[in-house]
């Protein structure tokens, strides 16, 4: 589902906040900042990266997100796949754990603890409510994501 699709399934109300929010997460962005390598992982056994809309709003809010293939509603990552990506950060969205799954795992899985976002622990876990929850709060869980980018990347 793309972002225009999520968007057509609000109320016109709704709209006109969705896209005050989607206007403000945008202007958030640095012109010619950083644009971290994001990956955003929805399913840890395997390990399975967040499909649409997720590649296009870790764009919006500034990240260079691991794509899965097209047409997926999420892909296996393989450990050689997530090793030539290196990503800067590493977001968990275990459906059914949300927060209360541990990022640090991150850490245990060999080859995986090499990467950028592990040597410098930007790691985090996201509320799975949000982030596949309604479109409003996907864009919360993506100013989440954002507000720690912010802090790590851009110096706010």
């Amino acid at each position: 589902m793309t972002l225009l699709q999520l968007r057509a399934t609000l109320t016109p109300a709704e709209q006109a906040l969705w896209d005050a929010q989607v206007a403000a997460l945008a202007a958030r962005v640095p012109a010619g900042g950083l644009r971290p390598r994001l990956y955003l992982e929805a399913c840890d056994k395997p390990p399975r990266a967040a499909a649409a809309p997720w590649p296009a709003l870790l764009r919006l809010i500034g990240a260079d997100p691991f794509i899965p293939p097209p047409a997926s509603d999420c892909a296996d990552v393989s450990w050689e796949e997530l090793l030539e990506f290196d990503p800067q950060v590493v977001a968990y969205c275990i459906p059914g754990q949300g927060r209360r799954f541990n990022a640090e795992a991150f850490l245990r899985i060999e080859g995986w603890n090499a990467t950028e976002a592990a040597k410098h622990r930007r790691l985090l876990s996201l509320d799975d409510a949000d982030a596949f929850g309604a479109p409003l709060a996907r864009l919360k869980a993506a100013a989440e994501l954002q507000a720690r980018l912010a802090a790590w990347f851009w110096g706010e």
